[in-house]
């Protein structure tokens, strides 16, 4: 649908399409995307109450643990750093619900439905549309910044691989070296006999 608005818009189907059917492919373009935005809302309605649950059944595992030191590779620290990823996971949710709201609100505007053209201002809607690429972009900056951690993280990981293979390579060495030596003195023995 885009492809064939957008192949108007420019001239290329003018002749093809009248403008009567220009608004009217735009109308079910619009259409679709409101079935879609609506559906995606239910979706994100349900992703974020089932990390909701997750993330209460976190906070109660955590409340049952003792006080007591917690150390690195203890379940605690495997439940926070949980609990963590849980709550970023839940804000993000929250921002695309928030995205979707305002995508079909603005899709009711532009579908005339409910009288929406009438009550919602032109600078309401645009207004909208930059706050929903605002989020976008602060959403992609969120996922970049794990993705560099991640990487960050895969990078040490490798390193200390590349660390541990040469410090089992060095005791090799030095046995080498040993040998070598060994091997050395008795050529010299025989030599000087």
């Amino acid at each position: 649908m885009d492809h064939i608005i957008w192949g108007i818009n420019i001239g290329v189907l003018n002749e093809i399409v009248s403008l009567k059917a220009k608004s009217t492919i735009k109308g079910y373009k619009d259409s679709f995307s409101l079935a879609k935005a609506l559906l995606k809302l239910l979706k994100s309605f349900f992703d974020y109450k089932i990390i909701y649950d997750k993330e209460m059944e976190l906070v109660n595992e955590i409340k049952e643990i003792p006080d007591k030191l917690i150390f690195e590779d203890t379940i605690a620290v495997q439940c926070a750093n949980s609990l963590i990823n849980s709550r970023q996971k839940r804000r993000i949710k929250q921002l695309n619900f928030i995205v979707t709201s305002l995508r079909i609100v603005m899709l009711l505007r532009r579908l005339k439905l409910f009288g929406l053209n009438k009550k919602i201002s032109k600078i309401f809607y645009s207004c909208s549309g930059l706050t929903i690429t605002f989020i976008n972009i602060m959403v992609q900056l969120i996922n970049n910044n794990e993705l560099i951690n991640q990487k960050l993280e895969k990078n040490e990981k490798e390193k200390e691989k590349k660390l541990a293979r040469v410090n089992s390579f060095i005791p090799q060495n030095h046995q080498l070296k040993k040998v070598k030596s060994e091997l050395d003195r008795s050529l010299r023995r025989r030599l000087r006999k």
